[in-house]
């Protein structure tokens, strides 16, 4: 069940990591306007996880291949432990 729900969100990276980087944004501002930083930096956390996210989704080629490309790396990270 979890492992399904991680390769859904893997393959439909662009539908969440999209908006919630617009939205982490609005709130990060409005955040530092308040001057309350603790909560403004933890939005800007969640755009750079998003970003990331995003740009390892667009590096590995879509939605087939970053599935490949994670199931590859946890395999071979099992296998040197």
């Amino acid at each position: 069940m979890i492992q399904g729900l991680f390769v859904f969100s893997l393959k439909h990276t662009p539908f969440w990591a999209i908006p919630l980087s617009i939205i982490s944004f609005q709130f990060a501002r409005i955040f530092f306007a308040k001057q309350m930083k603790k909560i403004a930096w933890f939005f800007v956390l969640l755009i750079f996880i998003s970003f990331s996210c995003l740009s390892l989704y667009l590096w590995a080629g879509g939605p087939e291949k970053i599935v490949e490309l994670v199931k590859f790396f946890f395999s071979h990270w099992q296998r040197s432990l």
